[in-house]
């Protein structure tokens, strides 16, 4: 019950800016400026990041359109479920993506019918 859709990446990143706590996409890197610190360029300039925060688009989209990024949340639904569950998405070990509610489940990234965006691990922690 791991990988089954195979992570193809359009290399875009994100991660929570130091200085104002918002979103930053770009590409990570590590500067002279910050040496021992990640960064995420923006715009030709370096921003520094919160390193735990950086994330990778999944080269999804939810069901409205906005782009999906490991970590993210989702709450999902099928017909055949009683309710909708929310599903956090996390990259397997060999490569491809998951949904997990908490540490016990996983299932296939494509069972679901529905699938919208409702937070992030980094920034919702509930």
């Amino acid at each position: 019950m791991t990988q089954v859709k195979p992570y193809i990446n359009n290399f875009k990143f994100r991660g929570i800016s130091i200085a104002t706590g918002d979103w930053i996409y770009g590409w990570p890197i590590s500067t002279p400026e910050f040496p021992d610190k990640w960064c995420i360029m923006y715009k030709n300039d370096p921003i520094q990041v919160i390193p735990d925060t950086i994330s990778d688009y999944t080269d999804m989209t939810d069901d409205e359109g906005d782009d999906l990024y490991i970590g993210d949340k989702v709450r999902c639904g099928k017909d055949d479920w009683p309710a909708e569950l929310v599903f956090t998405i996390w990259r397997g070990i060999d490569g491809g993506l998951i949904l997990r509610a908490g540490d016990e489940s996983a299932m296939d990234i494509n069972t679901p019918d529905t699938m919208v965006l409702c937070g992030n691990i980094h920034t919702d922690k509930n």
